[in-house]
């Protein structure tokens, strides 16, 4: 649970921007008593609306269905292994008994074997904790920083897989 060790599961903003706010209203009203009050008012009316103003749901729903296709990244790439790994069809069979057996081998000695099966048996769990994640409200930081995540897992699995099927391919040719 590293990658999501830095968030927060709440959204609320934290006490010292209305205690800021608060004690500005005071000094304004102390200093310039009536039209203190006046500002104080239009100030206090103009932050609550900054404050009260949610970012754009569009945003957020693109956040989340973003993060949703990179789960979607992942999901298809252990397909992709369990096809190879437990399909019927003719070329499935042939890729993992003619081609590339070393893959299904998850105690490998091939690095790039090793790395792929190392970071197949990891996607499950953490394809779980960012459903966890995604269930709970995430502002847009929140999102921005999943999605930057799970890019990063996607990609690093879709490589991982491209080079274990080639040291596969090469292992069985030698």
């Amino acid at each position: 649970m590293p990658e999501f060790a830095g968030l927060e599961s709440s959204s609320r903003l934290p006490w010292w921007p209305y205690l800021v706010i608060a004690l500005s209203c005071c000094v304004l009203i102390w200093l310039l008593k009536t039209p203190g009050i006046f500002l104080s008012i239009i100030l206090f009316i103009a932050i609550y609306y900054m404050i009260d103003h949610r970012p754009n749901s569009a945003e957020i729903d693109s956040l989340r269905s973003s993060v949703i296709l990179s789960v979607e990244d992942i999901e298809d790439i252990e397909a992709q292994y369990n096809r190879f790994a437990h399909g019927s069809d003719t070329s499935s069979i042939a890729d993992r008994t003619l081609k590339r057996p070393e893959l299904l081998n998850t105690f490998s000695t091939v690095p790039e074997i090793e790395s792929f099966h190392y970071l197949l048996s990891n996607s499950d769990r953490f394809l779980q904790r960012v459903r966890l994640h995604l269930n709970t409200s995430l502002n847009t930081s929140q999102l921005e920083k999943h999605l930057d995540i799970t890019d990063q897992r996607a990609s690093q699995l879709q490589q991982a897989w491209i080079d274990a099927r080639r040291a596969a391919r090469r292992y069985t040719e030698n």
